[in-house]
């Protein structure tokens, strides 16, 4: 029986030479991503309904799935339906939407009473103007020595919800502001300490909240080389070359590799989604997984202060405007003997929008055995993994999802964070340090700069936080009768007359 083993583990990753993409392909599984058609088939089915006009805004237009065993019972050839789901907003309300694509009509419209949809790409700068120009930001701005607002960016982000008045039948967002001159990493340029809650239906500012003051570090935080200078270099190149081919097969987004076979597609909201896993043994294809994807990401920062308590990000749930996943840059994210799946994606205006390179596929010998053994002389096997790779991009950080498929039957999810730190300007220059180097007890720990974080430049202090990776695995395990099992060790203390 197949075995399956859900790991986290670290990445690896080559630089190599530029591979084609595979473009996207029409649709011929029920599960495969909605077309650049379909999208524009969506759009003119709501507006024949009359629910759609040039203020209208989406949060997300995708694939609205078949039930799983139409999915399962379907075979290639046969006729399937296609639906679309919206979240669509006009003005104060939302909406969900279905869409019969195929037969073109609404198949349901309901407006949505307590949940929240996802910023659209709009919001971070839909009210820049109100905030430039209300006074109690000028004022907090003029403390701090800055009269000229033209290089001062900001952005409104969803904050957590903690129930207060303020917050309640409120659309609310968090603007933060940085200095943007002269620099390319932005993150480092926060305006400390100043926040302004807006209403984002209203389109008010409702309070600004100053607990900060002084001038801008001048410190850079800069990354590219000319800043840095040429990154090192490392001598010796390493190719890889498969002189017979790939050993994976993919027929528009099904793939087979080994005993593997599976569907594969981009979307929107959760990146990769991985379905219809199953692995073939003997005669027999026997099911395993009916699909898994990332479902949510969420990041909590551990600072109290006005400016920061509030950060407890959902990155898969509010920020997909553009997609959660961006495009893989070949040679750094993904090797040379990789193959790219483009994807369509949908804008503010529900419309569509092609996306290069959002899946990259490659076999990966990593120079471990498989399995090895030594008796009177050595036996064992080589070891080959097939990597479905995406990477996605939430502000500053930058997560590498990786789903391996394996020779025995394993399939592992591999999360690597990277990216740029989010960071709080401080006046401290640095933990204040005895002659010997270490932190002077004298200054209780509550009143450092660095009390919720680590100083990694002069006036400028990484923010602890946790980052939560939560996935849905649908397991079908040789059908849909699952159980989950687990076995925790348990300290025993054998009878004082036991020999061990």
């Amino acid at each position: 029986m197949a075995r399956l083993a859900i790991k986290p583990g670290a990445l690896i990753f080559s630089f190599m030479v530029l591979a084609a993409p595979l473009q996207a392909q029409e649709t011929a599984h029920p599960l495969d991503p909605l077309s650049w058609q379909e999208y524009w088939s969506v759009l003119e089915v709501l507006r024949d309904a009359e629910h759609l006009d040039r203020d209208t805004r989406f949060s997300q237009v995708s694939l609205r799935e078949p039930p799983k065993a139409l999915v399962w019972a379907w075979s290639p050839g046969e006729p399937f339906p296609r639906s679309a789901f919206a979240v669509v907003r006009q003005g104060k309300k939302s909406y969900e939407a279905v869409v019969d694509v195929a037969g073109r009509r609404v198949i349901s419209w309901t407006q949505m009473e307590e949940d929240e949809p996802s910023w659209t790409g709009e919001e971070y700068t839909a009210l820049d103007d109100q905030v430039m120009e209300h006074p109690d930001f000028l004022a907090a701005m003029e403390r701090r020595g800055i009269t000229d607002l033209t290089f001062i960016d900001c952005a409104a982000l969803p904050p957590g919800y903690f129930g207060t008045p303020e917050e309640q039948d409120r659309r609310i967002g968090h603007v933060t502001c940085e200095d943007v001159r002269n620099v390319r990493n932005t993150w480092a340029r926060g305006i400390a300490g100043l926040i302004i809650l807006v209403d984002m239906i209203e389109k008010k500012v409702i309070r600004v909240i100053d607990e900060g003051s002084g001038a801008m570090p001048d410190v850079s935080a800069d990354y590219d080389p000319a800043s840095i200078g040429d990154p090192r270099d490392v001598p010796g190149p390493i190719r890889i070359e498969q002189p017979h081919g790939r050993g994976f097969k993919i027929r528009g987004h099904v793939v087979e590799w080994q005993k593997w076979r599976f569907h594969l597609r981009s979307d929107q909201r959760m990146g990769t989604v991985i379905s219809t896993v199953t692995y073939r043994d003997g005669d027999a294809e026997r099911r395993i997984l009916y699909q898994g994807y990332l479902s949510e990401i969420f990041v909590p920062y551990m600072d109290p202060s006005s400016d920061w308590y509030a950060r407890n990000f959902l990155d898969a749930g509010e920020f997909i405007a553009g997609g959660l996943t961006k495009p893989l840059l070949p040679g750094v994210d993904c090797p040379a003997n990789s193959i790219y799946l483009d994807a369509v994606l949908s804008t503010d205006q529900g419309r569509p929008q092609d996306a290069r390179r959002m899946i990259c596929l490659f076999e990966r010998d990593t120079g471990d055995p498989s399995w090895r053994h030594f008796e009177d002389g050595v036996e064992g096997r080589n070891k080959r993994d097939l990597v479905v790779r995406s990477a996605a991009v939430i502000g500053n950080y930058d997560y590498i999802l990786d789903w391996v498929f394996q020779q025995n039957g394993s399939i592992k999810v591999r999360v690597g964070s990277t990216g740029i730190a989010e960071v709080k300007i401080v006046a401290e220059a640095g933990a204040a340090k005895k002659s010997d180097g270490a932190i002077d007890v004298r200054t209780p720990p509550a009143e450092r700069a660095d009390a919720f974080g680590h100083f990694v430049d002069p006036h400028i202090v990484a923010v602890n936080h946790d980052h939560y990776f939560n996935f849905r695995l649908d397991l079908d395990v040789d059908g849909t009768t699952n159980s989950f099992m687990v076995d925790r060790l348990v300290t025993r203390t054998l009878p004082p007359d036991h020999p061990r």
